[in-house]
């Protein structure tokens, strides 16, 4: 990482914010018929479960999607 790089973890809070959303293959299905996500990986649970992993790994800003979340 750069000493110089400003982080506001926009891409991990979404990450979380669209974990948020996602607890299993019916989640994944309801957001790709909107157009939110496009799965190249495999099955709607295999994404599903991808997302419910990596949030165990990632360090969200709470504030960057709070309005959204109302």
């Amino acid at each position: 990482m750069c000493p110089d790089f400003n982080n506001d973890f926009t891409v991990t809070s979404y990450m979380c914010f669209l974990d948020s959303l996602i607890d299993g293959a019916k989640d994944v299905r309801e957001l790709s018929d909107a157009g939110i996500l496009h799965n190249e990986l495999g099955t709607d649970g295999e994404v599903a479960k991808l997302f419910n992993k990596m949030n165990t790994i990632l360090v969200p800003s709470l504030m960057t999607y709070s309005e959204v979340k109302r």
